[in-house]
């Protein structure tokens, strides 16, 4: 049960956040390939004093989350260096975040909760995916809400470590625009996998697609699924595409 394997939080973290490295060790995540150096990367800042903010920056479907997974499974196994043994790396889930807070001040409310419940959590690593949707974002009875100016001044002091995932149109919009929040992020460019490395990753998830779908996925139906993507699928990257088009 993923209970048993969840350590305590508090209420904000544990009403706002997904606990990958718990779901890691229940092998509730897919299995993640072609992406070690990236990985290696996210550790090597995570384990700086200063700057361990890693801002993974790729377009849509570029595989950014894999990473993240990539890196709790690997916490889970305890294939990381001794000081990230005992980390969790919990995923905020901003739509939840943003859910019902129609009055000014319950955003921030939760931001600030967030911050408060990680600084006081030394082990917590979070994970924004879409990192620009807490950059001046949102708005509540029409006052701008700045999660980013509510984050700073605790990424600053070192108080908690985030791993943030965004476009590179965002980056540039959101994060490079702010010179003393770019000062926060070590950037760890996420590049499309090749042909080859993406057949390795739908080789590694078929079993779990079979399982679903009940049927049989052949290796030809890899590579279909991979060449036409290629060809029709413009608007994103691989693997997310052709995992995609297997799904359907």
């Amino acid at each position: 049960m993923l209970d048993d394997v969840i350590r305590p939080t508090g209420p904000v973290l544990a009403r706002f956040t997904r606990d990958l490295t718990a779901e890691a060790r229940l092998g509730r995540l897919d299995p993640v390939r072609a992406r070690e150096a990236e990985i290696g990367r996210v550790l090597d800042i995570l384990l700086r004093q200063g700057k361990n903010n890693p801002a993974l920056v790729g377009p849509a479907g570029v595989g950014k989350t894999a990473i993240v997974e990539g890196l709790a499974q690997r916490v889970a196994r305890g294939a990381v260096p001794l000081a990230l043994r005992d980390v969790r790396i919990l995923a905020v889930d901003h739509v939840s975040l943003l859910a019902g807070t129609t009055y000014r001040g319950q955003y921030e409310e939760r931001i600030q909760g967030l911050v408060a419940e990680s600084t006081a959590a030394p082990d917590v690593v979070l994970f924004i995916d879409e990192l620009h949707n807490l950059i001046g974002q949102g708005t509540a009875m029409g006052v701008p809400m700045d999660a980013a100016n509510m984050l700073k001044p605790a990424l600053v002091r070192g108080d908690f470590r985030v791993v943030g995932a965004t476009t590179d149109d965002e980056y540039e919009r959101w994060v490079c625009s702010d010179p003393a929040l770019e000062r926060r992020f070590q950037r760890v460019t996420v590049r499309e996998l090749s042909v080859e490395e993406t057949m390795d990753v739908l080789r590694a998830r078929v079993t779990g697609l079979e399982r679903h779908h009940n049927v049989v996925i052949t290796d030809d139906a890899l590579a279909a699924a991979l060449e036409l993507t290629d060809i029709y699928v413009v608007d994103r990257m691989r693997p997310d595409r052709a995992i995609d088009a297997l799904d359907e």
